[in-house]
């Protein structure tokens, strides 16, 4: 008999980064997978200016570093005020 697979997403960070200072997202978002991170990390990004402005106005030279579970950068863009 076959076992079935959870359909468990996968989950992503969004950590605020400069060097090796960081603003860790200590619980992240799930997604389908790395490919529609692609796709929805300007609107996400977006979502987060709109929800916390000051936070990114005082980081505008910092980056957001995109992570799996696994720690393994997904993507990196950087904040610009």
């Amino acid at each position: 008999m076959a076992r079935e697979r959870s359909a468990v997403m996968p989950r992503y960070f969004f950590n605020i980064v400069r060097g090796v200072e960081r603003i860790i997202d200590a619980d992240g978002i799930e997604l389908q997978d790395d490919e529609l991170v692609a796709f929805e990390w300007p609107k996400l990004i977006k979502e987060m200016i709109s929800e916390e402005p000051d936070l990114f106005l005082e980081h505008e030279d910092w980056s957001i570093e995109i992570v799996d579970t696994g720690g393994r950068v997904v993507h990196l863009v950087a904040l610009k005020a």
